[in-house]
């Protein structure tokens, strides 16, 4: 007895799937057609049947794409944790402390930054709120050498969102944001940018152009769980 080759298998298996496939189209078109008949065409159509047979043709074709690829049709937004963006101030105002305007810019360019994942529509953005405490705890988070994707993977989230504004004075200022799997820790995807001027105005601006520009330029992939 010959044994087939392993490609000459793989040839009849994809023939096989070939004809299984061709049949059930064929099935579901008849399916569609008695279902819909001619009938319950407009009146311009019902002198030409051809048209009828390719739209229930069509028809088939959409039910069985939908049937055997159930991840388009259910495909859910990604899980986001998008922690706040933190002040890096290596300005001459940095040892003075906090400045409460700059403070109130960070809670804006985050606010931001949820925004536009969400409004992208590939992503739930999960709120961190119950999680303050252990968030504050690690802070900041640049420095916390793989906390983020610890506490992102905790919230139930797919991926971790960082950022840092560095600023090097009132009108240099580096705007730099991570993707990072939450699982994996691996970096998925990240943008920087420089600003000109210390205002609510250009916070603002700099997170979108990395968003648009860099984060979000093309959908994310990410390896479901």
């Amino acid at each position: 007895m010959t044994i087939p080759a392993p490609r000459a298998n793989c040839r009849i298996a994809r023939r096989k799937a070939g004809f299984v496939g061709l049949k059930k189209f064929r099935d579901l078109r008849n399916a569609l057609i008695v279902l819909c008949p001619i009938d319950h065409a407009p009146a311009s159509w019902r002198d030409k049947p051809g048209r009828w047979t390719a739209l229930a043709r069509f028809g088939a074709f959409l039910v069985l794409t939908a049937s055997c690829c159930p991840q388009f049709a259910t495909a859910q937004p990604a899980k986001a944790a998008i922690f706040d963006l933190e002040l890096v101030d290596m300005s001459q105002e940095g040892e003075r402390g906090e400045r409460a305007d700059q403070t109130t810019r960070l809670a804006l360019a985050s606010a931001e930054l949820r925004r536009l994942f969400s409004a992208s529509g590939q992503f739930d953005v999960i709120d961190l709120a119950p999680h303050a405490a252990r968030v504050r705890e690690r802070s900041p988070l640049f420095k916390c050498n793989g906390c983020v994707e610890e506490l992102a993977a905790a919230a139930g989230a797919d991926i971790a969102v960082t950022g840092i504004v560095q600023k090097t004075s009132n009108l240099i200022l580096s705007f730099a944001i991570e993707v990072k799997d939450a699982r994996s820790g691996l970096p998925i995807r990240g943008g920087q940018v420089d600003i000109r001027g210390n205002t609510d105005d250009t916070w603002v601006r700099g997170v979108r152009w990395i968003v648009k520009n860099r984060l979000l330029v093309q959908p994310l992939l990410l390896e479901r769980r």
